[in-house]
Parts: C-alpha cells; structure tokens; sequence
C-alpha cells in the first residue's frame, strides 16, 4: 500500500502588523453587527492574494522557494470600503502596487503547476456569520503599510491557526528569508 503525500491548506496574503490589526479591531466596533456574528480574531485579518487549497508537500515546497522570485515593494493600503457577502469585509482603495504584486504571482504559481482562483476582490474579513447586517455608510480609513507577504499555511489541527511558512518582500530580511515555520505533516 502506498502512503499519501500529505497536504497543506496554503494561501498567499497579506498580514497586518499590530498596530493595524489594533485599527482594524477599532474600525469594526463602527459596523451594527447581528448577534449571530463572529468577529475575526485581529491576529488572523489578512487579505488574500491567491488561495490554493490542500497541496501536496512536495508541490508546496517547490512554492516556497518559487515565490523568492516575485518583485514586491513597499506600498500603503487604505482600507475603508465596507461590505457584506455573507461576510463583513473592508476593502482596500484602489492600489496599483497591490494589483501589480497579485499579477507578479501568476509565473512561479504556473511553475509549480498551481493557480490561484481567477476572481478576485482585495479585502480584510472581519467577521463571518453576519446575514442581514448593513454596513455602515462610512467607517475610519486604516492606513496599512505593507512591506511583505506571506505563503501561510491555514491549519485546523488541534486548533484552528495560521502558521507562516515563509514571508517575501521588500522589509529588509524578507525576501528569501528563512523565517517561519517548516512544513511538518498535521499529526
């Protein structure tokens, strides 16, 4: 009998620091939200630049190495467009460096034989569980320097977490940097 190669919940994005993960926190006690609603913890806002479900280990390990390639420079984020689809989201203004390094992913995800979802529409979830709430008509802008992003493994086990695997960008340190965590099959 053979033994499966295991998988990981992968997902490329981006991930606030403290301080905006504190002003995102603040900007979502502005929404009326349902009773039924689930804040999103602060420490797991993020806004997706390509999601790529369960990937085999040795795919995702070719990943890790092909995102070194992908330009990414500084650039800053508003965040203050409200909406719900099913979800409480923020968008972000329009924002050419963050259209630009969503492009730049397409090449080393082809190489490794992965794709991201074609549709795609910048945001921050804040909440889930959230039928019937009305955003409000204005909310305080975030101002969110982004200086990296992330390849992040989504984990369930024992408790759901999202564990950095790798971050690239334009922080010194970042690009090709080891930091994060080794890919270690779930127990």
């Amino acid at each position: 009998m053979f033994a499966l190669e295991p998988t990981f919940r992968l997902f490329i994005g981006l991930l606030p620091d403290a301080i905006t993960q504190r002003a995102l926190d603040r900007q979502r006690s502005a929404w009326p939200m349902p009773h039924s609603a689930v804040p999103t913890q602060a420490d797991r806002f993020h806004l997706t630049l390509g999601f790529l479900g369960d990937v085999a280990l040795s795919r995702a390990l070719e990943l890790k190495e092909a995102l070194a390639e992908v330009p990414m420079e500084e650039t800053r984020l508003t965040l203050r467009k409200p909406a719900v689809w099913g979800v409480a989201v923020v968008q972000p203004d329009e924002n050419a460096g963050l259209r630009a390094l969503h492009d730049n992913l397409r090449r080393p995800l082809q190489r490794v034989g992965l794709r991201a979802g074609t549709a795609w529409t910048p945001h921050v979830t804040i909440a889930r569980h959230t039928q019937g709430a009305v955003p409000p008509p204005r909310i305080p802008p975030v101002d969110w320097p982004v200086n990296d992003f992330a390849l992040v493994w989504s984990r369930f086990v024992p408790t759901a977490r999202y564990e950095v695997l790798r971050r690239y960008g334009a922080a010194p340190g970042s690009t090709g940097s080891a930091s994060g965590t080794n890919l270690v099959p779930c127990p």
